[in-house]
């Protein structure tokens, strides 16, 4: 469980296709300790630490994974938000984001507003029926109200503290991102018989 309050960023310093899954080595971000098992989101997908080393944590997508996120398009170089698994003795300054992605999102618009962006995300209609306007989503990870809701698409709004201290700042037009609708909505769909 996580909040989608992104504290760091780092890098990805290997990824490679191993057999049907792919293996992904994120810089290990400074004064943390990690234990193997331990849950890290990256991008917003819950990843489990397999192995590490000094300047290292080592994670492994399967295909299932693979296919519905982006992680098999990190390449080494990648900026990734970074999320440590909710300490229930912290602040929830988010909303609750389980790493659990419903669907990967386009990037179709991006339009900037002084110091705000908007990003308009196209998702698929199953992913899209579980968004409402004012609700939370979390896009790569990150918490985020929606802004507004069209036929195809949603909006959201960054706010420059977001620009600056998430990747998604760097999302340009025709870019995937991650997409975890909110989990009550998930519920409600779900008891409602979708």
């Amino acid at each position: 469980m996580f909040t989608g309050i992104i504290k760091k960023t780092p890098k990805v310093l290997f990824a490679e296709k191993r057999g049907k899954s792919r293996i992904v080595h994120i810089e290990k971000p400074r004064g943390m300790k990690f234990m193997l098992g331990e849950s890290v989101s990256i991008n917003g997908v819950c990843s489990t630490v397999r192995a590490q080393g000094a300047t290292y944590l080592e994670f492994e997508y399967m295909p299932a994974t693979l296919n519905t996120t982006t992680a098999g398009s990190l390449v080494q170089g990648d900026v990734v938000n970074f999320e440590r698994s909710l300490r229930m003795i912290e602040a929830v300054d988010g909303h609750f984001v389980q790493g659990h992605i419903d669907a990967r999102g386009k990037i179709v618009r991006v339009h900037d507003v002084g110091p705000a962006r908007t990003l308009t995300i196209q998702v698929p209609l199953s992913a899209l029926r579980l968004i409402a306007p004012k609700g939370s989503v979390a896009v790569h990870g990150v918490s985020l109200t929606v802004q507004a809701k069209q036929k195809r698409t949603f909006s959201i709004s960054l706010v420059s503290y977001s620009r600056k201290h998430t990747n998604l700042g760097q999302l340009r037009r025709g870019d995937y991102v991650n997409i975890e609708t909110d989990m009550i909505a998930r519920y409600l769909a779900e008891l409602r018989g979708k």
